[in-house]
């Protein structure tokens, strides 16, 4: 896996600039399309594309866990209520965290990877 810290290392700086204004809308769970077909000769908006992509499954697979669980362990009084509030804090938490930093990410014209799942390589 290559990990991408400072444009210079992979993206030249006309790249950037062509896809930096959509690339922070790839953080934004459903619009994580709008950079690949804004810009799709773009590997800096792709990057990002990807990242907002990882993201968007990790928090849906993340809420589907959270459901089940709530679900599973609803009928323990209290237990099962108190459960459901925080994993749907912890889901609520990472979007928010992980959005943020992906946002930050494109204002500070870098390709980090976001924490924990930004390894993951689905669009190429």
């Amino acid at each position: 896996m290559e990990m991408f810290d400072t444009p210079a290392e992979y993206f030249d700086e006309g790249d950037i600039n062509m896809g930096r204004v959509v690339s922070f809308l790839a953080y934004f769970p459903p619009l994580f399309l709008v950079p690949l077909i804004a810009v799709p000769s773009s590997k800096y908006a792709r990057f990002h594309a990807n990242q907002g992509l990882v993201m968007f499954l990790f928090l849906t697979a993340a809420s589907v866990v959270a459901t089940i669980l709530s679900v599973l362990l609803g009928f323990i009084p209290y237990l099962g209520w108190i459960f459901g509030l925080f994993a749907w804090l912890f889901v609520g938490a990472a979007m928010l965290a992980l959005t943020i930093l992906g946002i930050v990410n494109v204002a500070n014209n870098v390709a980090k990877e976001l924490p924990f799942i930004g390894k993951f390589r689905l669009i190429k």
